[in-house]
């Protein structure tokens, strides 16, 4: 598009001697200092959309592996023996108890993968105003990416009983009922004497800081980027365009009225930079798109999945997320 209007006003001025084409570069130095400014702004906004996801993903992280490491340390026998006052308890665990523990510990454990699986997949709905063509989610379905087929039983059924998953199926939010199923069976371990009132009230800030962070996620995905600056940087940078090449034939017709061709890479070239930075604000604008350059929260949870199966001494675990393309889903 840039080329064949480019070349179409430069034929105009220089074999039909068009010569009212010539502009002074100020208008066009005006209104591409202005568009600068506005874009930068939308990129910055959009930039700090992506960046503020990607911390809030990376804190979601940090707290699953403190679940994880405070469920299989702090969950068992030697707390109760403590509460009753009893420093270094002679007792052992019989084999069922040591089975019923074990059991309790890694039920808290797959929910919590359930849960970042569910949030994951509430995120990676479309909602209505999202791009429906946009260039970055038509490569990464090209990755043999699932998630955009994805359903709910298929994110969350792998850790937990097919009861409890199905119990869930119907439900406007799984990620917050998940939850909350955390905690009451945290007040009941509390309630059996296997935790402590202090190791109750620090599982429960974890269950918060989760909560947390989902509310942070949803936060992003479900307010869109305003309007007014994605659609008036887009127009303004229309109109940048559209004046360029005339500003551009006025200025090197002056200067050098033998190189007038040279209108053409240089309108191309500047025209290009300005779509481009357009472009890469728009790529930022919606970090759970699901898109190339989104954050990749598959892996993310693929990453404490791996953490926290090898905590519990699985060895059956899953393959460390690898880019195809140089693209981490």
């Amino acid at each position: 598009m840039l080329i064949c209007y480019g070349t179409s006003t430069v034929v105009a001025f220089k074999i039909f001697h068009w010569t009212f084409l010539q502009l002074p570069f100020t208008p066009s130095s005006a209104i591409g200092i202005a568009v600068v400014f506005y874009v930068g702004l939308k990129n910055s906004t959009a930039y700090e959309r992506l960046w503020e996801a990607r911390n809030i993903w990376g804190n979601i992280v940090n707290y699953s592996r403190q679940w994880g490491v405070n469920i299989l340390n702090l969950v068992g026998p030697y707390t109760r023996a403590v509460q009753d006052g009893i420093e270094k308890p002679e007792h052992q665990p019989n084999e069922e108890e040591k089975n019923s523990l074990k059991n309790t510990q890694k039920e808290l454990i797959m929910r919590h993968l359930a849960f970042i699986n569910a949030l994951r997949y509430q995120l990676r709905q479309k909602l209505w105003w999202e791009q429906e063509h946009k260039e970055g989610r038509k490569i990464a379905a090209d990755q043999g990416n699932a998630d955009s087929h994805e359903t709910l039983m298929g994110a969350i059924s792998p850790y937990l009983s097919i009861k409890e998953a199905q119990s869930y199926e119907h439900s406007p939010n799984a990620a917050v009922e998940i939850l909350h199923r955390q905690s009451k069976e945290i007040r009941d371990l509390w309630a059996d004497r296997w935790i402590d009132s202090f190791h109750h009230t620090e599982l429960m800030q974890l269950v918060g800081q989760f909560f947390s962070g989902m509310g942070a996620s949803e936060r992003i995905k479900t307010f869109p980027f305003p309007r007014q600056y994605a659609t008036f940087s887009r127009l303004f940078i229309y109109l940048f365009c559209i004046v360029l090449p005339f500003s551009l034939i006025g200025e090197i017709h002056k200067e050098l009225p033998e190189a007038i061709w040279l209108v053409i890479p240089l309108y191309v070239t500047i025209g290009w930079i300005f779509i481009m930075m357009e472009v890469i604000g728009g790529s930022s604008e919606n970090p759970f798109e699901n898109a190339v350059n989104d954050v990749p929260i598959s892996s993310l949870c693929t990453i404490v999945e791996i953490d926290l199966r090898r905590m519990m001494g699985e060895t059956d675990l899953p393959e460390k997320p690898q880019p195809h393309n140089d693209i981490l889903m």
